[in-house]
Parts: C-alpha cells; structure tokens; sequence
C-alpha cells in the first residue's frame, strides 16, 4: 500500500508538462498557459499569459509545439 505522500511524489515525478506551453481548453474559455507543476492536491498549477495562477483539477490540455 502506498501513502498519498509517495503517490504525489510518483504523479511530479512522471509528469512531463512542468515548463511546458499548453493550450487549456475548459468549457467556456480556452486560454494559452505555462505549467508551472503540480500542487498537493494533485492539480496541474499554470500560470496564465496575463500571470494569474489557476489551479486545474479536471479538464484538458494541448502542448504547444514550436
């Protein structure tokens, strides 16, 4: 059996996003972001294009590619 300590530091550790630019696509909006990492709740923390910080627990993403 795991801890929930062992299975964030597993989900960071795996995670290819951190850094990267990505497209968030929600249901009302869809804006450009850079991942930033993931929070202690397991959600995927960007950073915006005008610098807000969002939190997002469900959802979708595309990675841009330049």
């Amino acid at each position: 059996e795991f801890s929930q300590t062992e299975i964030l530091g597993q989900y960071r550790s795996r995670s290819w996003l951190d850094g990267k630019e990505v497209e968030v696509i929600g249901i009302n909006k869809s804006y450009s972001a850079k991942v930033i990492g993931i929070d202690d709740d397991m959600r995927l923390i960007v950073k915006t294009n005008s610098g807000d910080i969002e939190y997002l627990s469900s959802g979708e993403v595309n990675v841009k590619i330049k």
